[in-house]
């Protein structure tokens, strides 16, 4: 099925005036949901105009991302649970897309996000693919994403990441990743063990301990000396029992 005009206007949150004609209504909707009607072809979503700035196209049976050409202000697009291979059609002007959904596609390119200066939010979790294959990330892509750990941490089924020979220069890289994803078995070839796994727990428990601790104010002689344990007990003779 493909998406068309109608069913764009009638998937709008925006109510919708009597005798409007429907290029009218749609120039001004701003909220589409279109979800689980077998839609296939998105291309219709182009008769919107810039004023969309939330998509549901999700649980449908989309294959290719088009359409989105004119959605200069979209901020969220929710394509989870279709039948995506790639993801194509982001570099269409969606600067400021904030929240991107493609779980539970076929993707096995992570590729194009360099195009999206604002993605804030991203799901690419669930990927629906053979046991030989592998989600991975293009060099562009790491190049755009400054905390990759982010993006690791999304992906709660990920077990094995190849990031070798990007752009991304951090030392501490493999133990943030760690940190962000307990799942993680390997990390560009390397087995990510139990062992060093609760190292590193155990030493950024510390560390968070450490930082509370400095945060707090010391205090001055004057306030220890006002507290009542802070006073030294007197020393009492053997016998004084006797007098109390």
């Amino acid at each position: 099925m493909k998406l068309t005009a109608d069913i764009v206007a009638a998937g709008s949150t925006a109510k919708r005036n009597k005798n409007e004609l429907i290029c009218t209504y749609l120039s001004r909707i701003s909220h589409v949901s279109v979800v689980g009607r077998g839609i296939v072809d998105m291309s219709g979503i182009s008769v919107s105009s810039n004023n969309l700035t939330v998509l549901f196209l999700y649980d449908n049976k989309i294959q290719v991302i088009q359409g989105l050409e004119n959605c200069h202000n979209l901020t969220r697009l929710y394509l989870q649970n279709n039948n995506i291979s790639s993801i194509s059609g982001l570099e269409t002007g969606l600067y400021k897309l904030s929240v991107l959904n493609i779980s539970g596609n076929k993707i096995k390119i992570i590729s194009g996000l360099h195009n999206l200066p604002n993605l804030q939010t991203l799901y690419v979790d669930k990927q629906i693919l053979n046991k030989d294959e592998a989600v991975e990330f293009d060099l562009d892509t790491l190049a755009g994403l400054s905390e990759l750990e982010i993006l690791v941490e999304r992906c709660k089924s990920l077990s094995s990441l190849q990031i070798a020979n990007n752009l991304i220069r951090d030392r501490y890289l493999r133990q943030k990743l760690i940190l962000a994803n307990s799942m993680l078995r390997s990390i560009d070839g390397k087995d990510v063990t139990q062992t060093e796994h609760e190292f590193l727990c155990r030493m950024e428990a510390q560390r968070f301990t450490r930082s509370k601790l400095s945060t707090q104010p010391k205090q001055t002689l004057h306030e220890q000396l006002e507290e009542p344990q802070s006073h030294p007990i007197p020393h009492l003779p053997p016998y004084a029992s006797q007098y109390r």
